[in-house]
């Protein structure tokens, strides 16, 4: 079972991890919160049903959830028609984006990435999952040389910046000539550019 996208985050981490619908193949976009949607419809019914007994709410409620889940049998085929349209486009964004983002990592890097998560659909109860965050010392078959150069047993979001200023440093001391299209401002260094990328996701 899986928990609804909307529900999914006052639960746990590992909650978060093991029961979402984004890590769960053959299930595209769904959010699972059609239960819910219910609800919605029916909020000016509550100016009624506060004045009832229980009896009489309960039938009502029956009345108008009935009537609802009828409308929305009947448009069922308009609904479907109108999604698989939106569907198809945005698929082509999304591959596009992806394969552009792929073809920039490296391929040795891809493949373990890719492995990892096909172990894990197969079998999730004993297999990592990829998706989890994990500590160096948890994992140590996954540190590779420039994380062992870091010397810690943890990846922080101190360690990730002091490795770009650091990677920022050497650029400097070497005066390495760089490509005027992989920098947006010559003033700003690639690492000071990710990190500031880092302190607006924070916010």
């Amino acid at each position: 079972y899986l928990v609804p996208k909307f529900h999914l985050m006052a639960h746990i981490q590992k909650c978060q991890v093991d029961y979402s619908f984004n890590f769960t193949p053959h299930v595209g976009q769904t959010d699972g919160e059609a239960p819910e949607r219910g609800w919605a419809a029916v909020n000016a019914v509550s100016n009624s049903t506060k004045e009832m007994g229980p009896g009489s709410r309960h039938d009502t409620l029956d009345d108008h959830f009935g009537d609802y889940n009828w409308r929305k049998i009947m448009t069922l085929s308009s609904t479907f028609v109108r999604k698989v349209h939106q569907a198809i486009f945005q698929r082509e964004e999304h591959v596009i984006a992806f394969q552009e983002f792929d073809a920039a990592l490296p391929e040795e890097d891809v493949s373990s990435w890719t492995a990892m998560v096909h172990a894990w659909e197969r079998d999730p109860t004993h297999a990592i999952n990829p998706f989890e965050a994990t500590t160096l010392s948890s994992l140590p078959w996954l540190i590779s040389s420039t994380l062992e150069l870091m010397q810690s047993t943890e990846i922080t979001e101190n360690a990730v910046r002091l490795e770009l200023a650091l990677e920022d440093e050497a650029r400097l001391r070497e005066d390495l000539t760089v490509d005027i299209h992989t920098i947006v401002h010559d003033d700003v260094p690639p690492g000071r550019l990710i990190a500031q990328g880092l302190e607006l996701e924070d916010h």
